[in-house]
């Protein structure tokens, strides 16, 4: 419900702004998991040791993804249906309506990495990232654990050992060319 949304999500940040006390905090969320609570919360947005970073990556390639884990994993997920595509498209919009609200707010717009980007020069986009972030680049930081989550989301990252170049996977793509009637506003998103 929107009330246990909204508790676990102060919880969320109360713990972060906790851990921030000692060392720079990370999240990541998906805005859908977040609307509710961050467009109606200023608070994020006005403290300036928050620091806002918006992951993209190509919509086709994105919503395909997304679609075929969350699809994958609807056997152990109660859903009434299978997701489909024009489900998860009105994500871009909030995402850019997310923009804005930081755009209002601070006067300036929040850093984007293309996913592309940090898959093809990781290095370069985290060392842009910590400068933007004014935290220090360590290089060990493009290197992980093989084998760290078994989560359907990680498991390509998870069975890896640190980044790796982008495959151009837009021609390959079923949505690479999606029709105007499945989602008309993907084109300009």
């Amino acid at each position: 419900t929107y009330q246990s949304d909204s508790i676990i999500y102060e919880s969320v940040k109360l713990m972060a702004y906790n851990y921030a006390k000692n060392d720079p905090v990370f999240l990541k969320e998906h805005i859908f998991m977040l609307k509710n609570q961050i467009f109606k919360d200023d608070s994020l947005f006005s403290d300036p040791d928050v620091i806002f970073t918006f992951l993209i990556r190509d919509p086709a390639l994105s919503i395909e993804s997304f679609i075929t884990v969350i699809n994958t994993m609807s056997d152990s997920i109660p859903m009434k249906r299978k997701i489909r595509m024009t489900d998860v498209a009105f994500c871009y919009e909030e995402l850019f309506l997310l923009a804005e609200k930081h755009y209002a707010m601070r006067g300036t717009w929040p850093m984007v990495i293309d996913a592309e980007d940090l898959s093809n020069q990781p290095e370069e986009v985290i060392q842009a990232f910590c400068k933007h972030a004014n935290i220090k680049f360590m290089e060990k930081a493009l290197t992980w654990e093989e084998n760290f989550s078994s989560s359907p989301w990680h498991s390509q990252v998870s069975n890896s050992k640190g980044f790796f170049k982008s495959k151009n996977e837009h021609n390959q793509s079923r949505f690479a060319n999606p029709s105007k009637e499945l989602v008309p506003d993907l084109e300009r998103i």
